[in-house]
């Protein structure tokens, strides 16, 4: 078969990807070889002979074995911050706080001396001091200037004197120092903000969801504070891929007015923080410090009220819970709130899931309550390694509970929590089918199936994303290999040869289009 020269303008226009290893996520029709898309819409699905019947002057694409999927779904991503992050100083692979430092003065040479420097990806951890550096480094790196480092998580954080000056608060100011608790979250929310008008919200999202496509992403659940819901809003259908987008505030009505339907995240809505810094709220104290039991960042009455006016407006909510005392809290407003209004299908959702107790997913699944996970975090921070010591053995045997989830019948999407861990589903689906506890495993298909069709559930879109069926949008990832059929421990590495979204390639390694 020949191909005929595809290009990436292929919106308005029949095309056909032939000779293909398709994976639909149909169970009526599970496999396929060719797929016809005219005018972004898939307009038939099955084998050779359906050229013919629906596309006889098709533009063809040979695709000679490799394997097309659904357009992944990344059901948490902040894409705002992770866009700003890519234009900021990047301090991935810092291994000291000297290498960390060399950094922040390299990004501070010819900037502004009144500008805001930004530096994000400093894993604490990672570098052999296994700390933040001080706010008295920092000023000598940057020359005084106002510098805000981010940790990998957005958990913890480094400021300057010079930036903590920029913190408006409505209590006492924000010393300058390492941050954790709610004074992290202020600085985090502040800051980004003030970074974002200094490069550019708007050009730091084309980045961020050109990156998504390059990761074969389609779609992304997008969890950001309310500026940047708006600017995704007022946009839409002008981004590159679609866009779901989540606001981080507990203003129901500001949503509403967006004409959104979706409200939560992380940020100034996150009902506790992470372990590293004890900040993630536990129902028993941690083991290597039993003074304390973690942060519940609201009070129940406010995390109530928030879910009441959102129910009463059939808005979905979704909340950051690490620990099990967030996961508690939150579970028990849903069933309270729920009790006072009619039955319906809500999707209302608790992001992470982290480090739950016993019964608290089979509860999840009673409420009818979705959980989005987040599997590459086992792959870079295995449940084995430092979480013992953090919270005992034994919560640590749950964390990342993956198949614990599933098999309690909970619905479950995966994402990235980019910028926490990076914009690839294969990197995912690896990282869940070589989960670090052998018991919270899952096969390749029921990864594939939390990145794809039960992904676009979580955002009502089952019935036009998250399969390949005729009259869905043609949302398709082009990949080297099948990663149904691929060795375990080489799905993190299967080419992706091309993006489609809508029936544009948003992404290709020019192997099947130029």
């Amino acid at each position: 078969m020949t191909a005929l020269s595809p290009s990436t303008d292929a919106t308005r226009e029949t095309m056909v990807l032939a000779n293909g290893d398709i994976v639909t996520m149909d169970p009526r029709a599970p496999l396929a070889s060719c797929v016809v898309v005219v005018n972004g819409v898939i307009a038939a699905v099955g084998d050779h002979s359906i050229i013919q019947r629906h596309a006889p002057n098709a533009r063809i694409v040979d695709l000679n074995g490799a394997t097309v999927v659904p357009g992944f779904i990344d059901t948490h991503v902040h894409g705002g911050v992770t866009g700003l992050g890519m234009l900021a100083c990047d301090l991935t692979g810092t291994a000291t706080v000297s290498d960390v430092l060399d950094r922040v003065a390299g990004a501070a040479n010819g900037q502004p001396a009144d500008g805001l420097l930004v530096a994000s990806g400093f894993d604490p951890g990672a570098v052999a001091e296994r700390r933040f550096p001080t706010a008295l480094e920092l000023d000598a790196a940057a020359g005084n200037r106002a510098v805000y480092l981010m940790g990998q998580t957005g958990h913890e954080s480094a400021m300057n004197a010079a930036a903590a000056k920029r913190i408006v608060t409505d209590s006492k100011p924000i010393e300058a120092g390492t941050l954790t608790g709610e004074d992290n979250t202020k600085a985090f929310v502040q800051l980004w903000e003030q970074f974002g008008r200094q490069v550019g919200v708007r050009e730091a999202l084309v980045t961020v969801m050109g990156a998504a496509a390059e990761g074969g992403i389609t779609t992304v659940h997008s969890m950001d504070p309310l500026y940047v819901t708006e600017l995704l809003a007022t946009h839409a259908g002008e981004w590159p891929i679609n866009v779901v987008p989540y606001a981080e505030t507990f203003d129901v009505k500001a949503v509403m007015d967006l004409g959104l339907r979706q409200v939560g995240g992380c940020g100034t809505v996150a009902l506790d923080g992470d372990v590293d810094p004890h900040t993630a709220a536990l129902l028993a104290p941690y083991s290597d410090d039993p003074s304390t039991s973690g942060v519940l960042y609201h009070h129940d009455d406010v995390v109530r009220s928030f879910v009441t006016a959102a129910e009463a407006s059939q808005i979905q909510v979704a909340l950051h819970c690490v620990g099990s005392g967030a996961i508690e809290q939150l579970l028990d407003a849903y069933e309270a709130v729920f009790a006072g209004f009619p039955d319906r299908d809500r999707r209302h959702r608790v992001e992470h899931f982290e480090i739950p107790e016993p019964g608290q997913a089979e509860r999840a699944a009673r409420l009818a309550v979705a959980v989005a996970v987040q599997p590459a975090f086992n792959y870079f921070w295995p449940s084995d390694t430092g979480y013992p010591v953090a919270v005992g053995v034994a919560r640590a045997e749950r964390v990342d509970p993956i198949r614990t989830l599933i098999e309690a019948g909970v619905r479950t999407s995966f994402g990235s929590d980019s910028p926490v861990t990076p914009l690839r589903p294969l990197l995912g689906m690896h990282a869940a089918v070589n989960h670090s506890n052998p018991t919270e495993r899952v096969d390749a298909a029921t990864a594939l199936r939390a990145f794809t069709s039960d992904a676009a559930w979580f955002s009502f879109d089952e019935d036009r994303r998250g399969s390949i069926k005729q009259g869905y949008d043609a949302d398709l990832t082009v990949l080297g290999a099948n990663p149904l059929s691929a060795a375990a421990s080489e799905i993190a590495d299967i080419a992706i040869h091309a993006t489609i979204v809508r029936g544009r390639v948003e992404f290709s390694d020019g192997r099947f289009f130029s």
